[in-house]
């Protein structure tokens, strides 16, 4: 896709999402909310989890009609990432959210990335004063795309005060957390990035090892907001390393990318791993 066509979708999409946010702001009132809401193609809910060592786990879900997908922190070439935000909220310091390892799709509109049907975003919420309940209140801004993108919004709220958490949320929470990439490269390990010309294209060359050979392997790449970096091809196998192309949109030379810091995640049959690298 051309790069002003994808960049005004994403313009069209991201003020359409930022009007229906202000209306339905406008709309609701604090005692009206609640823990989770519908519509036509997607619901969205807060899940409690559990109380450990002065913090709660705590979940965001997202669950869409068949067929429908939201997307990751980096979308592809169009869409807009889930944004959450927490003003409103009493006793709570902060909130880190974790991100399951997404897919790469296909369709009209190009390349995306994200999760289709239902993702689980799991959360961390550290409390000012853990002795007391924490009361969360969520602003959220997504979008759901099929044949068409429909963006939404929705402004949520939850009581952490049971450190037990319910049952169900602690499970759908801890299936999610398990689809995060690891921070640990015992199994896979990025062993040199550098940008180089081939094929009368730029092309990101990632050299890994580990993993497992036969398995489909998958590599996103964020650093930066002017460059995407395509799905990878592998270039080379060896006994014990691979190194894998992918196609580099948004840079006109290989000086320009030098000394960039990049966050890949990897992703194959085995699981998900992610690591920062700095390109040679």
């Amino acid at each position: 896709m051309d790069e002003p066509v994808r960049n005004m979708k994403y313009l069209i999409v991201t003020m359409a999402s930022a009007l229906i946010a202000m209306l339905a702001a406008s709309a609701v009132t604090a005692g009206e909310l609640q823990q989770s809401a519908r519509f036509e193609y997607s619901n969205v809910r807060l899940l409690a989890g559990a109380s450990s060592a002065g913090q709660w786990s705590a979940g965001v879900e997202i669950g869409m009609a068949p067929g429908w997908k939201t997307y990751w922190r980096v979308p592809g070439d169009a869409g807009v990432p889930p944004h959450f935000e927490w003003k409103g909220s009493t006793n709570l310091d902060k909130v880190e959210i974790d991100w399951p390892a997404p897919k790469r799709y296909y369709d009209e509109a190009g390349e995306s990335i994200g999760y289709k049907d239902q993702v689980v975003f799991p959360m961390t919420v550290t409390p000012k004063d853990p002795a007391k309940p924490v009361r969360l209140v969520l602003d959220l801004f997504y979008a759901v795309c099929k044949d068409i993108c429909i963006p939404g919004s929705a402004k949520l709220a939850m009581t952490l005060a049971d450190p037990a958490g319910s049952p169900a949320d602690v499970s759908l929470i801890a299936e999610y957390r398990g689809k995060v990439p690891a921070r640990t490269h015992d199994r896979i390990k990025i062993e040199q990035v550098a940008v180089e010309d081939y094929d009368n294209a730029l092309v990101l060359a990632v050299k890994l090892t580990g993993g497992d050979p036969a398995s489909r392997t998958d590599i996103f790449v964020e650093g930066s907001d002017e460059i995407y970096f395509r799905k990878p091809k592998l270039a080379m196998e060896q006994a014990s390393s691979k190194i894998y192309h992918l196609k580099i949109d948004g840079a006109k030379s290989a000086n320009q990318l030098k000394g960039l810091n990049l966050t890949l995640t990897i992703v194959d049959e085995a699981g998900a791993v992610s690591g920062q690298t700095t390109i040679n």
